[in-house]
C-alpha cells in the first residue's frame, strides 16, 4: 500500500498515527531493557519496606507504624491479619527484629518487622499451643502428655530449641496457661483443678501452695513475688506467692479497690471516700487519708508514684500524696494523661469552644490550652496502648485522625502527618 496519498489526503491523523506508533516502540524497547542500568540502584518497592525503619523512630497508631520524628506512614497496616485494630503487643526484641503479640487462651506469637508472622511455635514439630514465657520471651514452659516442659525459644524459625521434660505426675492440663499463672526466676507457680502448685523449674519439685492466683489477679504486684487481697472485709492481706504466707494488717473500713503506684507501692480505696497506703519495700501501712469530695474510683498514677487521679462526685482531681491534698481539674476532661511527674496532657470534646481542645494541666490544676482540636478517641487497644504517648520531648497523640506531638519545652503542638485515618491509640515500639 502506498502511503503517501493518504498522509496528504488526512495529514492530521497521519501524525496521530505516528505518535502512537513511535510511543509503542519507546513502551517496547523500556520493556524489553528494564532490568539493565545500575544495578546499585534500589527498587523502590524494596526501600520502603517497614522491616527498613528504626525502632526509636516508631509509633504504632492502632494497627499504622508512623515514623513520628519525619512523620512517614511507614506501613498502614503493619502486622498482617490485624487490619487496623491494635495489636496487643507484649514485648518488642529490637536485636531480633520482632514483636511478640498475645492472642487469645494463651497462645503467643511473633511478626517480624516487616509485619510478616512468623512461624507458630512448635516442639518436636508439634504444636506447643497455650504456653508461659519468661520475662525476655527467650524461654517456654508447655504441657505435653500431662507434663510440663520447658525450652528456649527461637522465634524466627518457630522452635522450642533443646526441650526438655521437667515434671513425671502426667496431670497438667492444655489449658494450664490460658488462665492467671506465674513465672518467677527458677519457680512456676499455674493453677490445677481449683489448686496452685509450685513447680520447680531445675528440680521439677511439685507441691501445692495455698494461694488462688484468680483470686489475686487484682491485687498481683508488678514484681510478681507477692500480691495484696482484702481479708474479712476490713483486713488487707499481703500474700508471699512463693510460700503462700500471708501476713494481715487491720484497715478499719471495706477495701473497694487497689492501686499500684510503684511495684512495691500499693494505694487503696476504701469506705467511701478514704485511701491508705501499703508499701512492701518498709510492710507498713500509711492511712486512712480523707478526699475532699467522694471517691468513685482512683485511676492513673504519675511517672513517680506520688500522685494519681480520683474520679468523685465533682468530676476528677489529682491527689498528691506527699501534700496530703487533692486539686479539682476544672474541666470534664474526655482523656487525662501524665506525660511528666508533675504535668498531665488532657482533651475536652464538649461543643463548646471555651472549653473544646486539647489542654496542659499541672498536678496543682493549673491550665493552659495548647490545641483547639481535641484528641480523638476511640475503642481500647490492650492494656499497653494509651491516647497519649510520652517521649523525650513530650508526647504524642491522634487529632483529626493525623499523629501529633507536644513539645513539654515550648509547650506547643505540630502536625506530623496528613493521613487523616489513624487510630487514637498510641503505642511507641521502643519503651
Amino acid at each position: 500500500m502506498k502511503w503517501w496519498p493518504i498522509i496528504t489526503r488526512w495529514p492530521k491523523w497521519a501524525i496521530a498515527g505516528g505518535i502512537v506508533v513511535i510511543s509503542s516502540l519507546v513502551f517496547a524497547l523500556w520493556w524489553l531493557n528494564r532490568g539493565s542500568g545500575n544495578a546499585a540502584t534500589k527498587p523502590v518497592a524494596e526501600a520502603n519496606t517497614p522491616s527498613a525503619f528504626e525502632i526509636e523512630d516508631a509509633v504504632l497508631c492502632g494497627n499504622a507504624l508512623v515514623n513520628y520524628r519525619t512523620g512517614e506512614l511507614i506501613a498502614k497496616e503493619w502486622l498482617e491479619g490485624a487490619g487496623d485494630n491494635p495489636p496487643n503487643i507484649t514485648k518488642v526484641l529490637p536485636e531480633q527484629r520482632l514483636v511478640i503479640v498475645s492472642g487469645y487462651n494463651g497462645m503467643v506469637g511473633a511478626f517480624g518487622f516487616d509485619g510478616k508472622a512468623k512461624p507458630i511455635l512448635k516442639a518436636d514439630k508439634k504444636p506447643t499451643g497455650s504456653a508461659g514465657f519468661n520475662q525476655t520471651y527467650s524461654e517456654v514452659v508447655y504441657v505435653r502428655d500431662g507434663d510440663l516442659w520447658h525450652g528456649s525459644v527461637n522465634w524466627s524459625e518457630g522452635n522450642v530449641d533443646t526441650p526438655r521434660k521437667v515434671t513425671d505426675v502426667g496431670y497438667f492440663r492444655p489449658e494450664t496457661f490460658r488462665g492467671r499463672w506465674l513465672w518467677h526466676e527458677g519457680d512456676l507457680l499455674v493453677p490445677v483443678l481449683g489448686k496452685t502448685l509450685q513447680v520447680g523449674l531445675s528440680s521439677g519439685s511439685v507441691k501445692e501452695v495455698p494461694v488462688n492466683l484468680g483470686q489475686l489477679e487484682q491485687g498481683m504486684s508488678p514484681l510478681g513475688t507477692f500480691a495484696v487481697v482484702p481479708v474479712g472485709g476490713r483486713e488487707l492481706g499481703v500474700v508471699d506467692l512463693l510460700n503462700g504466707e500471708t501476713t494481715k494488717f487491720n484497715v478499719g473500713q471495706r477495701i473497694r479497690k487497689f492501686l499500684w503506684l510503684t511495684p512495691t507501692k500499693v494505694v487503696l480505696h476504701i469506705g467511701n471516700n478514704q485511701i491508705a497506703q501499703y508499701d512492701h519495700s518498709t510492710k507498713s501501712l500509711v492511712g486512712p487519708q480523707q478526699s475532699d469530695d467522694g471517691i468513685r474510683d482512683i485511676a492513673a498514677p504519675s511517672p513517680d508514684g506520688n500522685c494519681f487521679l480520683v474520679i468523685g462526685g465533682q468530676g476528677i482531681a489529682v491527689l498528691d500524696l506527699n501534700e496530703k491534698k487533692d486539686f479539682g481539674l476544672k474541666l470534664q476532661f474526655n482523656e487525662v494523661q501524665w506525660i511528666s511527674d508533675q504535668e498531665l496532657l488532657c482533651s475536652c470534646n464538649e461543643v463548646d469552644t471555651d472549653h473544646r481542645g486539647v489542654w496542659l494541666v499541672t498536678k496543682a490544676g493549673e491550665m493552659n490550652r495548647v490545641s483547639n482540636l481535641p484528641m480523638d478517641s476511640g475503642r481500647a487497644g490492650g492494656p499497653r496502648s494509651s491516647p497519649v504517648a510520652r517521649t523525650r520531648d513530650g508526647a504524642l497523640f491522634v487529632s483529626g485522625g493525623n499523629l501529633w506531638s507536644f513539645n513539654i519545652e515550648s509547650k506547643s503542638v505540630m502536625q506530623l502527618t496528613q493521613t487523616g485515618t489513624l487510630q487514637p491509640q498510641v503505642r511507641l515500639l521502643a519503651k
